[in-house]
């Protein structure tokens, strides 16, 4: 029982874990407690959720409430009827911890975004454990260790409003029996015989199940609970059973499970299970669902914090296809089965028959393994709606080994694949809470999950004291409609240097891989990438991805472009944002991280040397030292170019030399770089007086900064006086201690406590005022009764050590804050039992050092232009401050450490001023420390004017700028600079900006720090190379004309030298002309530019066959009498076809005479053809004269009618033939088509009939003796 007496020689239990229980032991004097020791403040590291599998973007931590307090061990429950609505309950103390609230109650009706609720505990004060539920009738459950060391449950019917406390479970009997390390559970499955039955299970200490895990149930919604079940005890743990879960299954089916210890102190060693199938009226034997695993409760995660391996578990309830499945997760060193290792991660075993059988184990947190990452207290839930698992944890994998981080994994898949994202927005170093058992900071970590609404819940430090966040968000996607999310990546720093990562001072593009993951397809998708990183700078933020199917992915490489700033820490985790955008308006927003490559300083440990003086290590007064900083690189490339500068402004200390070069500097712990700087300590120096050195790095834009306190001689206490007055020491108790010397460190003297009888105690104390962070150590010997009589040492009323037995003397050394302390070294005794010499010994305690009035204005710092400054120095033990200048600006209020410095027109154009802080100490010290404060101009560039120019050609930059530090030229196409670091390179397109038809260049003006970089762009578009394209072939005679036609593409007029043709200028497209060649020829075009001057080429050719013409002969002109005949021979070369004009006739000769034409000059027309169809042409002039004298031989005396005709004709001679006559005619071929020999012809008339011509022309010839005549014959 809590108010139980302390039994006479009674033990702490080590075994249980309630905050409460640890608090008594402490106000007990049984166990130290947690110092006041306020804790590192958390690193932002960014709001922006990365998982693919979630539909919110960015979901910024939110505290459950701002009363001062602390919360940790959380737990939370989501409305079965409202997913908005949740219910959360914690640890609850005030602080600092001067007592306990226990389990409280905080709700929100707004998805979390806002809280309602009371720090105190649920329906009262109690012991803390705490376990939520909301029923399906809307009444919202707490379970908690009641005050009395029992269970209790507080449930209200308003939403939280007010609560009713039921005693659950009494306590057993007896001084610290508990039920610990309880949990408590709803049926709310629609589909059980047993809805709304409660059940509350825990680890009884102290009782008639000591060690077993019991079990009650509630089946009036928490009005009256059962007696308790012992469903531990088959599993036959061999220290306890601690750490239970609760689940029910979809049919009502309870299922427990917990951690068993097979010794004390160990770590957990398997997982038991008990079960029951009616309702929680009964239970099967208990069994161990998994032996051979390592937990983490005695190993530790070597952070500032106990921890344990309790398991938690959740049953799909859902309707989906892992309906009853049961998933168990816990953390485990190393693989389950081989439990070796330095990893420490989260692992899941799960059932599908009820419990009877399990799974491999397998892991849940995705990153890489064999790093040593730290991964523990996990909690898992299972969305009831849709069975998507979600198991939040602590997470190492991105921070120091002493930090944290919060994930969440989620699976929509029955737990066969996992997907991690970090969902607090800092990291922060645990530490226990001040006041509570040493290393408490909470014991286990809450998650639930409804309607895709899912609530992490955790507790860190980053304010410097504990407090519980949630960060809730939605899974997806949702059902009917496309969901455009960011798939991967990878980084294109082609143009870089090429490593594929994203490095200081680079520009890059990202290919970007989208998928959608919806139901529906999406169309026509544009994609933004955004950024709040100030050391990027997109340079093409936007890129069309297209239409998606279901489920399809789509890449595209150089998607993006961006530029990243040489000042970049490595390290730095970027946050990215791809906005995608269909035509349907649907927005779908993913984030996306990349980590940054760059050097690094980090300043190290503080060493002095002193072998000039006395050697000690330390700086006494009057010495000349030499003071060793160590400065490394823990980043990825080489720290340029380092110095480190050290200042201080103690007037009893003066630098000799405040600058130290340290050259380049490798990455690495192994290659830091010693700062060296002479001092020399006035010889007048107090004792104990502190120094601040205050000491800056540089690296090009790096620059660190880190102070180190360091005492002047040590504040000493050793009693070397003999005797109490070196100090203003007081004693308590029942005795006071006494100076002695039979016990002694070093020296003659030591402390000793008084002589005191049993339940007493013995008290040495001093008031001190702490000047910063620092450390109180001495040398201690203790003689007492071992586990009962104790030296204790506090430092005000927080227990931090604690000795008994026979312990010779050692040094302790403990971490002291600023401030008032004071520090009590305390001899107590307990009811019974003398051992030893029944006492304590201290000696040779060095203290931290005093608190003393100092002045720093700050390191040397940087403004810009006429900017105002916030300036922001410090001092301690000061009565008032107050800033001046050197220069003529102004400050916003002098006398504050914190003010604004506004540069005046003197301090511009000189570039810099001095500033002092001059501080004024209670006892009339006056300190004065100087800043030199440097005015920097902002960098002014400009990209010069929009640009047209030719494919094929490049761009010659004009660009122009001023008060830069680095002039650096982006793309944001895939060109290349011929030196992007100058302001007029020249740029040379790429693929991409061709196919683009441009792109924009980006010229960025680094300032010089704190100026805002300076950035200009122009876009240059590029015409494209005019092409003239000839095709074909063909076959002609010589000098035929051939119409050639020419496609241009470009702008008019084009200029054309073409092959075979020469130069000339065409206007239009197509161009057509023709061409007449001689012989067979080739057409290419050589070049073509057009209108915009842009050279091109031509592409393809045209090729003119030419056959030659006939050969054609034909006599030159003839003179002949009226009566004679002219016989006309076209002499030819090969087969040739005939044609005369004027008379159509084919043969190759022709006779002609005046018949139809009469006398004069007449002219004949031979055409002749070619196999080729190709055509030569001759003509001849025949004269007919009047030959008066002149015998007519060989005339003609034919006539022939009617003619044209149907192929029937008349033949009339001049006379009737007094010889046979012979006829025949031939066709225009000169074939023969019709003949008749050797007709005596009786008249001057010849009727030819039947004859069976075809239309042509036809050559008649009628043969008489040895007179031939022909005539032409037309047929139609």
């Amino acid at each position: 029982m809590p108010n139980a007496p302390v039994p006479d020689k009674y033990k702490v239990d080590t075994r249980i874990d309630n905050m409460s229980y640890w608090r008594r032991m402490a106000s007990l004097g049984l166990v130290p407690v947690a110092p006041d020791y306020p804790a590192p403040y958390g690193t932002f590291t960014g709001s922006k959720l990365t998982g693919k599998s979630v539909l919110t973007d960015d979901s910024p931590d939110v505290p459950v409430t701002t009363v001062n307090s602390t919360q940790s061990e959380n737990s939370i429950f989501v409305d079965p009827n409202n997913p908005s609505a949740v219910l959360n309950s914690n640890n609850s103390t005030p602080r600092p911890a001067s007592g306990v609230y226990g389990a409280n109650d905080f709700w929100s009706s707004d998805a979390g975004n806002t809280w309602g609720g009371h720090v105190q505990g649920a329906g009262g004060e109690n012991s803390g454990d705490p376990a939520t539920a909301i029923g399906l009738n809307g009444w919202y459950y707490v379970g908690y260790i009641h005050s009395s060391g029992g269970q209790g449950v507080s449930y209200s019917t308003n939403q939280g409003n007010t609560w009713t406390p039921v005693l659950a479970a009494p306590a057993p009997s007896g001084f610290s029996a508990l039920l610990d390390k309880n949990h408590m559970w709803i049926d709310n499955s629609i589909s059980s015989p047993h809805e709304s039955n409660l059940y509350d299970a825990w680890t009884n200490f102290g009782g008639s199940n000591d060690a077993e895990i019991e079990i009650i149930r509630s089946t009036d919604q928490g009005l009256t609970w059962s007696a308790p079940v012992n469903i531990s005890s088959a599993v036959n743990a061999g220290s306890h059973n601690q750490g239970v879960n609760l689940q029910t299954g979809p049919n009502g089916e309870v299922y427990a499970i917990w951690a068993i210890y097979d010794g004390w102190p160990t770590d957990e060693t398997a997982i038991g299970m008990a079960r029951s199938f009616d309702g929680g009226a009964t239970y099967q034997p208990a069994t161990r669902i998994i032996s051979n695993i390592r937990g983490i409760r005695n190993s530790g995660t070597g952070k500032n914090m106990r921890v344990n391996a309790f398991p938690t578990m959740t049953v799909d309830i859902s309707n989906g296809p892992n309906r009853g499945t049961i998933y168990v997760v816990w953390p485990n060193i190393g693989v389950p089965g081989t439990n070796t290792g330095n990893d420490m991660d989260i692992y899941m075993i799960k059932s599908t028959d009820l419990g009877i059988t399990w799974s491999t184990p397998s892991k849940v947190n995705q990153d890489a393994s064999g790093l040593g990452k730290k991964h523990y207290f996990p909690w898992i839930t299972c969305d009831a709606t849709n069975g998507n698992l979600s198991v939040i944890y602590y997470d190492d994998r991105n921070v120091s080994s002493t930090q944290c981080e919060v994930y969440v994994s989620n699976s929509s898949d029955g737990g066969a694949t996992w997907e991690d994202m970090k969902v607090s927005d800092v990291s922060f170093t645990p530490q226990p809470i001040s006041g509570l058992a040493t290393g408490y900071f909470g014991d286990y970590l809450g998650i639930h999950a409804y309607g895709r609404w899912v609530y992490p819940v955790w507790t860190d430090n980053r304010q410097g004291f504990a407090m519980t966040y949630v960060s809730p968000f939605q899974t997806g996607p949702p059902p009917n409609q496309p969901w455009v999310i960011y798939q991967s990546h990878q980084v294109n720093d082609a143009v870089g240097n090429g490593n594929g990562l994203l490095d200081y001072g680079e520009s890059l593009h990202l290919n970007i891989t989208l998928e959608n993951i919806g139901d529906q397809p999406a169309t026509a998708v544009t994609s933004t990438l955004s950024t709040d990183s100030p050391f990027i700078t997109i340079t093409d933020a936007t890129e069309l991805f297209g239409n998606f199917e279901v489920g399809e992915i789509r890449t595209i490489t150089s998607a993006f472009a961006l530029s990243v700033s040489a000042a970049i820490p490595d390290g730095e985790i970027v946050s990215f944002t791809i906005t995608s955008v269909d035509n349907a308006d649907s927005t779908f927003i993913s984030n996306f991280n990349i980590e940054a490559h760059a050097p690094a300083l980090q300043a190290g440990t503080l060493t002095i040397n002193d072998a000039t003086g006395n050697g000690n290590g330390r700086l006494d007064p009057g010495e000349t030292a030499t003071i060793t900083i160590s400065t490394y690189n823990p980043g990825d490339y080489v720290a340029n170019a380092a110095s480190g500068q050290l200042t201080t402004s103690s007037p009893f200390v003066s630098i000799t030399n405040s600058v130290a070069e340290l050259g380049n500097i490798e990455p690495g712990f192994l290659n830091a770089v010693g700062a060296q700087f002479e001092v020399v300590v006035d010889p007048l120096t107090p004792i104990g007086h502190s120094v601040s050195f205050n000491y800056t790095a540089t690296s090009g834009l790096i620059t660190i900064n880190k102070t180190y306190n360091t005492p002047v001689g040590l504040i000493l206490e050793d009693w070397e006086t003999g005797g109490y007055e070196s100090f203003e020491w007081e004693f308590a108790g029942t005795s006071p201690w006494a100076i002695a010397t039979d016990q002694v460190y070093e020296g003659t003297y030591s402390s000793a406590s008084g002589s005191i009888g049993d339940n007493r105690n013995s008290e040495m104390k001093i008031s001190y005022n702490v000047m910063s962070n620092d450390t109180i150590s001495f040398y201690f010997k203790v003689s007492s009764e071992a586990s009962y009589d104790f030296l204790n040492f506090y430092i005000g009323s927080t227990m931090r050590g604690q000795w008994s037995g026979e312990v010779d003397w050692q040094q302790v050394k403990f971490a002291v804050a600023p401030g008032p302390q004071t520090f009590r070294w305390v001899y107590s005794k307990d009811g019974s039992v003398v051992s030893g010499s029944d006492k304590a010994w201290v000696d040779f305690i060095i203290f931290p050092a005093p608190l003393q009035t100092t002045a720093f204005a700050g390191t040397d710092a940087f403004a810009c232009g006429s900017d105002a400054v916030l300036l922001n120095g410090t001092a301690t033990n000061y009565t008032s401050v107050l800033w001046s200048t050197a220069g003529d600006g102004s400050f916003e209020d002098a006398s504050q450490l914190s003010t604004f410095y506004t540069p005046g027109a003197n301090d511009i154009s000189t570039g810099n001023t001095i500033l002092s802080l001059t501080v004024n100490g209670p006892e009339g010290q006056i300190m004065t420390d100087n800043m030199t404060l440097t005015f920097n101009t902002p960098a002014i560039v400009s990209a010069g004017a929009a640009a047209v120019i030719c494919t094929g050609a490049d761009l010659a930059l004009n660009g122009s700028g001023e008060n830069y530090v680095i002039i650096n030229w982006l793309t944001s196409g895939d060109g290349v600079f011929s030196d992007p670091a100058t302001l007029n390179p020249v740029y040379t397109p790429g693929t991409s900006d061709i196919e683009n038809g441009g792109a924009t260049l980006t010229l960025v003006g680094i300032s010089a720090i704190p100026c805002a970089d300076a950035v200009s762009e122009l876009t240059f578009t590029l015409l494209p190379a005019p092409v003239a394209s000839l095709s074909g072939d063909t076959l002609v005679c010589a000098g035929s004309p051939v119409p050639v036609t020419l496609q241009l593409t470009g702008t008019a007029p084009w200029t054309i030298d073409m092959e075979g043709y020469g130069t000339f200028l065409a206007t239009d497209t197509p161009h057509i002309f023709s061409v007449s060649p001689a012989s067979s020829q080739l057409y290419q075009i050589i070049s073509v530019i057009d209108g915009n001057n842009c050279a091109g080429s031509g592409e393809g050719s045209f090729m003119v066959n030419v056959n030659p013409l006939p050969s054609l002969h034909l006599v030159s002109d003839t003179i002949a009498c009226v009566n004679h005949v002219v016989t006309l021979t076209a002499q030819t070369v090969g087969e040739v076809d005939y044609l005369w004009m004027p008379g159509n006739y084919v043969s190759q000769s022709i006779s002609v005479d005046t018949t139809g034409v009469g006398s004069g000059t007449h002219t004949w027309t031979v055409s002749v053809t070619d196999a080729n169809n190709c055509i030569s042409e001759a003509s001849a002039n025949v004269t007919f004269n009047e030959c008066t004298g002149i015998e007519e031989t060989g005339s003609s005396n034919i006539g022939i009618y009617p003619n044209p005709s149907q192929g029937n004709f008349v033949l009339r001679f001049s006379r009737t033939p007094s010889n046979p006559v012979s006829l025949t005619i031939s066709d225009a071929s000169g074939k023969e088509v019709y003949n008749m020999k050797n007709t005596v012809i009786t008249t001057n008339e010849l009727r030819i009939f039947n004859t069976g011509l075809t239309p042509g022309v036809y050559l008649i010839k009628v043969a008489e003796t040895n007179i031939i005549s022909t005539i032409r014959l037309i047929v139609k």
